[in-house]
């Protein structure tokens, strides 16, 4: 005869464990997975560690409000380019596909002569924009955000500084032209007050398409 403690040993099945549970206001519902269950746990105990919370993110079917990991960015700097930025400023120029594509010279005279403003992130560049300045009014020549860092407001950021800088100088206005079908530059434009003044017809190529005017005037 097999030799016990003498203490009782009590055993719940899984359908009974649900059952307990489900008494309880944060209880997962009857028929939970284990993982339900799991997740249901972390609202009932919010001292959990957070690294419990990210194996989470595995299982898309769990509400959002038991993800507990987002991703986080370095801050932008933006300054004026020198001479010794137009490779790099070229590397990305030439990866954007709606951008317009200018040779090293060309950049360098912006440079020189012009405004190129350059978003950083840790050091690295991450866009541009350049602006030529003729009898008081600016023209936006080119704005490039480099593919992996898109959709992360870096564009707007640019534009903002150019319209600081231009007002400082007492420019009477900025200008530029954007595809009719850029919906997303456009868009980035008018939310900084930019207006739609005209339209040159067939003014790009490949594909060839209108060109849209735009016009931020300041008051003076």
């Amino acid at each position: 005869m097999p030799i016990t403690s003498g203490i009782p040993t009590l055993k719940f099945s899984r359908s009974r464990r649900r059952e307990r549970l489900g008494k309880e206001s944060n209880a997962a519902p009857k028929g939970a997975s284990d993982f339900e269950e799991f997740a249901v746990s972390l609202k009932r105990y919010p001292d959990t560690k957070p690294e419990f919370a990210v194996s989470l993110k595995r299982y898309p079917d769990t509400k959002p409000e038991f993800s507990a990991v987002r991703e986080t960015f370095m801050p932008v700097a933006i300054r004026s380019a020198r001479l010794n930025d137009v490779p790099a400023i070229l590397a990305i120029e030439q990866q954007a596909l709606a951008a317009a594509h200018w040779t090293s010279e060309q950049y360098n005279k912006l440079v020189s002569g012009g405004t190129v403003l350059l978003a950083e992130e840790a050091g690295q560049l991450c866009g541009f924009v350049c602006a030529q300045a003729v009898a008081g009014e600016w023209e936006i020549e080119n704005v490039v955000v480099a593919a992996g860092f898109l959709r992360r407001g870096i564009a707007s950021e640019l534009v903002r500084e150019l319209m600081r800088r231009a007002e400082n100088e007492a420019a009477s206005a900025i200008l530029l032209e954007v595809r009719e079908s850029n919906l997303p530059a456009r868009g980035l434009y008018e939310k900084h007050g930019f207006r739609e003044v005209g339209r040159r017809r067939g003014y790009y190529r490949d594909p060839v398409e209108d060109a849209i005017l735009y016009a931020l005037r300041f008051d003076r």
